[in-house]
Order: C-alpha cells, then structure tokens, then sequence
C-alpha cells in the first residue's frame, strides 16, 4: 500500500481541505541519541551492572514489549480498546522496566532516576535531519499542527529545547489525557481538542497499530511513515495488505498511506487540487525533478509556491510526469494556466518542453548546471520566478531538433556524447560534475573515434571526428563553445572537430576552455538552419546533457518556438 499522500486524501473521502497535520513524536520525529540501548548499557555499567550489550538489549525488549505491547494484545473483536495511563502509571512502568532489566543491581532506584532524568533532557534527542524542512514547508503553507505521544510530561521540555518542535502544539501527551494511543478515547480527546471534525485532520506516525490504525479507526486519514528500526524494542511493522484488520475494512485501508515524511510536503499544494473545473482561477503547474539538484534546494520550491499564492496565482506541484500529462488533457483547466515550471536542471526543461508543446515554461534552476536560466538571467529565487509569472514576462527562444526530439542548449556527436552516456549509465540519484570523471576517463581510453560526416544543404560535405551544435554560448562547466551563439537568430551554430585521440581531445578540451578553439585550423565553425550527420559506423548523441540515440540524424532550428517566463534583454 505505497499510495501517494495525494492519492490517499482524494479516496478517503476527505470532505474539505485539511486544517490539521497531527505527528506521533518519538520514532517519527526525533529518536534518542545515544540510543536507548547505548543509554541503558552505559548508565547500568556506572551503577555497577556487570550485563553484557546483548543482553541488556534483550532484556529492554521483552520487559518493554510486556508492559507496552497492551495495543497488540486487543484481537481484531476487541481491539481498539481503551488504555488507561497517567503519570504516575507511566512513571511505575518505566521503574519496572528498568528493575527488570538490571536485576543484577541489588538496588536500581538510583540507576532509574537517572535514566528518568536522561531521557527528559532535549539534548539526548535528535531530530531526523528531514523534520525541519517538512515542518517548515507545512507552516509556510498555513497548516496547523499538533503533537499526539505515547511519552508523558517529560516530552514537553524535550520539545522546548528542540527547536523545530518547539513551535508546535497543542501536544497531546497520553499520561495527562489519560488514555494511551491507539485508545478511541484518546483520539476522540485528539479531535475535540483540535475542534474540527476529523476528515480535516492528518495524522502522521511510524507505529502501525497506535498512529495508524487507531486514527483510522477514529475516521482520521494516517499517513505511516517508515522509519526503520532504529531501537531495538520497536516493533516496526510493515503496513502490509494481507493484514486481516485490513482485508475485514476497507474503510481503513483507503485512509491509510505509506510514505517518507519529505513527500508530506506535497500537502503544500493540496487544496489547488480541490479547486473545481468550473470556477478554475489562474494557475500553474510545477513539474519537479525529485532526484535534481540536493535537498537544500527545497526552499526555493517553497518560497515559489508562497509567493504564487500571494499573487493569487495557484501552484499545483507534479512530482510524477503521467500525473501532469493527465492533467494537461482537460480543456477546462488548460484554460486558466499561465504556464508550466520546470522545477529542476536544464533536463527538467528539455523533458517539460517536449511533453507540453506550445505552452510557456518558466525554469527554477535547481540542477547542476542551469545553463539555459544563466543564459537568460534567470534568479535563483523562488520569489524571483514567481513575479516574472505574475508580471507575464516573456521571451521567444530558438529550439534545436533532432528527430522528433526538441532540445534548448546544445547536441553533440562523438566522443562528449559517449561520456554523456556513460555517465547517465551509472546516474543514480542527485548528479553533479563530479559524476563525470569516471565516464571522461572511461571514454579516454576507450573511444575510438570514428569519421562523422556533415551534409548541410547547398554545402560540400564536411568531415569531423566531434561535432557539438549550439544554441546557446556555453555550455557544461560554462565552456563558451561558440561565444557568438544567440537562441534568437534562427541559427544553430557548429564547431567541427576534425582530430581524434585522447591527446587531441584534451587539447581541444584547454584550446575551449581558453576561448581560443574557434582560431584552430583543425576546427570548422558554421551556421546552420538543417544539417545530417552520417558516420562510418554508429557514434553516440547527445542532447542537452541527455543521450539521444546514435547516427545516422538529422538536425533543425525551430525559430522562436519557445515562450519562456524570464527578464527583459
């Protein structure tokens, strides 16, 4: 069961926009560190215990699993059945489990109070480094939010001194409700607390059966987030779809989804998609590279998406092509859009224009090289992007072609297009100039440079080992591979290559990045509306950074076939 959070809030039959995002602290938060098991050993031994690692950790899990596995006792007829807890319950049950564990102590008063007092210090918890930004998103985008916890009154100054925390409440502690989580008490006090009904609230936690099940229960939609086991007596818990309790309610199962907690900010957008077809207000489509650029460039998204809003413009944010390209196709929505950003590195750009003919794009730079907002001067500002949306600057630009296949920067064939292969062979996640060398030297020693042929109408065939076709001045590492280059004069600009060797190629590689290539006698530089290129044998393309296939190709300019959001001149 791995739906989306969007998925999850259009089929539970959520009635209105969400007013309340509700997390379960410990575990999906923050975690303890040291750990609870280094903290057990360590302040055991100073008490004198003589137990093992191991068998603390074996001791901690059976005695915690005793007295707080109550949740997991109550069948499929019972359960959720009501948990009554206080602080003096909580403070009695931590005492037991503390003698349990060091019963080699001949007294473990003085053992427990100190680890009473450890783990009430904000100083011996961490947040999980996704917390601050998720939270941040979600309060910028108006949500309200609560803490709901199975800990008890210490969790109040473990939250003052955690600073992403400490702005957040109200926080729903089990010992001073009086029921413990997933008791239907303790979200029936969760709801009247929040004082909204409860398809308006959210609840978010990494315990399957407390925080999960039990709000779905409560008519709570619950979103599971996976954190793994970080201790050894939690009892993490797959939401698997053969569990009976699911099977028996689907009811349930439609209120429950899985995911990492980053995705939590794609509810920074949802009430967009609740916006009917016949009252559509101007807006704008997000397309976002989920693997470009790192994580700090999150807030950059976000400053986006406030500011749009400011200008009553709604964002609506696309992590996933198919669900954009589906949302394209109703005429009524396609109506009030102003345009689509590309959220993400000069591929992002290639992929929205290509899929999306004919509508204006604008481009928040979050990749590596953002060659194409340099070139239009394009901030890296969210704020920035939004007002030249809101302000509807514009500019035409040139679009190379080559096949069915539009490209902005620039094509080349031969030996930067065989590293540009490599590269995005062994691509995994974030990319960045350093995911080059390995594929720069793999092709240095194995291309072999075969003889391209160029046929440009009206000329004589020209010979070259590496040919790149521009549209723009520069290009990766800000190589001015034809300085004169312009993506507004209906021409694509080549610089033929005509040596092939490793020696020859980093010469080539310092005569560019020296601006002095284009004087070389062994370097060709034309202009071309059209051209195709043949080769003695298969060479492999690229464009913008993409591979492209291989020759035989064709290429054209498209003049001033794009509109894109960017400054004046």
């Amino acid at each position: 069961m791995n739906t989306s959070v969007r998925s999850l809030l259009e089929n539970s039959g959520q009635k209105g926009p969400i007013e309340w995002i509700v997390f379960d602290v410990v575990g999906t938060l923050i975690y303890a560190n040291p750990s609870v098991a280094d903290a057990y050993f360590s302040i055991g031994r100073r008490h004198g215990s003589q137990l093992s690692y191991e068998e603390v950790c074996k001791r901690f899990r059976s005695e915690f699993r005793r007295i707080y596995g109550d949740a997991d006792d109550c069948d499929d007829n019972s359960f959720p059945c009501d948990i009554a807890t206080d602080e003096q319950q909580e403070r009695r049950n931590w005492q037991r489990i503390v003698s349990s564990v060091f019963s080699d102590l001949h007294d473990t008063k003085r053992c427990f109070e100190e680890l009473f007092e450890h783990f009430a210090q904000p100083e011996s918890w961490c947040c999980f480094e996704d917390v601050a930004d998720t939270l941040a998103a979600l309060d910028r985008a108006g949500f309200r939010m609560a803490l709901a916890s199975n800990f008890d009154s210490r969790l109040h100054r473990i939250c003052e001194g955690i600073p992403p925390l400490s702005l957040i409440g109200p926080r729903l502690i089990s010992s001073e409700i009086g029921y413990r989580k997933p008791s239907p008490s303790f979200y029936r006090a969760l709801i009247a607390k929040l004082g909204c009904p409860p398809d308006r609230v959210v609840m978010v936690g990494d315990d399957w059966k407390n925080d999960i099940v039990g709000a779905a229960r409560a008519g709570i939609s619950a979103i599971y987030v996976k954190r793994g086991d970080t201790e050894p007596h939690r009892k993490q818990m797959d939401p698997p779809d053969e569990r009976d309790s699911l099977q028996e309610s689907p009811r349930i199962a439609s209120k429950v989804s899985t995911c990492k907690i980053t995705r939590l900010m794609d509810l920074a957008v949802l009430p967009a998609e609740n916006q009917t077809e016949s009252n559509a207000s101007p807006w704008v489509a997000i397309q976002r590279n989920p693997i470009s650029g790192t994580s700090s460039r999150r807030n950059l998204l976000l400053d986006l998406i406030a500011r749009l809003r400011e200008h009553g413009i709604t964002p609506r944010l696309y992590s996933h092509r198919d669900r954009l390209d589906r949302r394209m196709q109703n005429p009524h929505l396609r109506r009030s859009l102003l345009g689509i950003v590309a959220a993400g590195g000069d591929g992002t750009v290639g992929d929205v224009m290509n899929r999306h003919e004919g509508l204006p794009i604008a481009v928040l730079p979050l990749g590596t090289e953002n060659l194409l907002a340099r070139y239009l001067q394009i901030p890296r500002s969210g704020r920035a992007v939004a007002d030249l949306i809101a302000e509807g600057h514009t500019r035409r630009v040139d679009v190379g072609q080559i096949g069915g296949r539009k490209f902005l920067l620039m094509a080349s064939f031969g030996f930067d297009a065989d590293v540009v292969r490599r590269a995005h062979e062994r691509r995994r996640s974030s990319f960045s100039q350093w995911n080059y060398i390995q594929p720069i030297l793999a092709s240095l020693r194995n291309y072999q440079y075969p003889q391209l042929h160029l046929k440009i109408p009206g000329q004589e065939t020209r010979n070259a080992k590496l040919c790149v076709i521009v549209n723009i001045p520069s290009y990766a590492l800000r190589l001015p591979f034809a300085k004169q280059a312009s993506a507004s004069d209906g021409q694509l600009d080549l610089r033929l290559f005509g040596r092939g060797s490793t020696f020859q190629m980093l010469r080539y590689f310092y005569k560019v990045a020296m601006g002095t290539h284009e004087r070389l006698p062994d370097v060709q530089s034309v202009q071309a509306t059209q051209v195709r290129i043949e080769s003695d044998e298969p060479v492999p393309v690229q464009v913008d950074g993409d591979p492209a296939g291989w020759t035989p190709a064709e290429v054209s300019v498209l003049p001033s076939a794009l509109e894109v959001f960017a400054p004046k001149p």
